[in-house]
């Protein structure tokens, strides 16, 4: 319970914290579709509804989690220029502009595990969000972010060695346009995609 009100309360900051920014600066940087009440994003292949008086964050008629708004918020307000990839791809903690303490990466293999169960479900749920493939580890798709901002994600299968790893390649300048936690918000959030999509997959 502690946390979810501690994610609550990070969640509102973030809406406040949002509602200071001139939204017709973003809505003219990112080429955004909006109304009177609203604003549209895309994040993550779906389009997100933000009220633009009280900064509530939707995705169709669900209310949006705490990785969504927060990823979402930063995307949107951390830098004065729209995201553009320069081609050079690291992974999270080789980024230009990283912070000294690295977060540690080992997370991603509870998803490794699960994506490792049914490798074809993987590959589809990557194609249903936009993923294009590459030729990177055992699986590779590169998947749109936000606007010009993708990942690629990295997947090798177990076998009788080694378990199953999963690890995600960022544009190298991804820290100009995103705080270093939020990538990690962020791809959790793919990830739960990815699984759900996975586990609506007719086996």
């Amino acid at each position: 319970m502690m946390q979810r009100d501690n994610y609550e309360i990070q969640k509102g900051l973030a809406q406040k914290y949002f509602l200071k920014f001139d939204q017709n600066t973003l809505i003219k940087k990112f080429g955004l579709q909006y109304d009177e009440n609203s604003l549209y994003v895309e994040f993550t292949g779906e389009i997100y509804r933000i009220d633009r008086k009280t900064a509530e964050v939707t995705c169709g008629s669900r209310k949006s989690g705490y990785h969504e708004v927060l990823s979402i918020f930063d995307l949107l307000c951390h830098s004065g220029e729209k995201p553009a990839q320069t081609g050079e791809w690291a992974p999270v903690n080789s980024l230009r502009g990283r912070p000294a303490i690295g977060v540690d990466t080992k997370f991603f293999d509870r998803y490794a595990k699960e994506f490792d169960t049914d490798r074809e479900a993987f590959i589809g749920a990557c194609r249903k969000l936009g993923g294009k493939k590459v030729l990177l580890g055992d699986i590779g798709f590169e998947i749109g972010i936000f606007y010009e901002m993708s990942l690629i994600v990295k997947f090798y299968a177990s076998d009788d060695e080694f378990p199953a790893q999963v690890t995600v390649l960022w544009d190298a300048d991804a820290l100009k346009y995103v705080y270093y936690e939020t990538t990690f918000y962020i791809v959790n959030h793919l990830f739960d995609k990815i699984r759900q999509i996975m586990q609506e997959t007719p086996a």
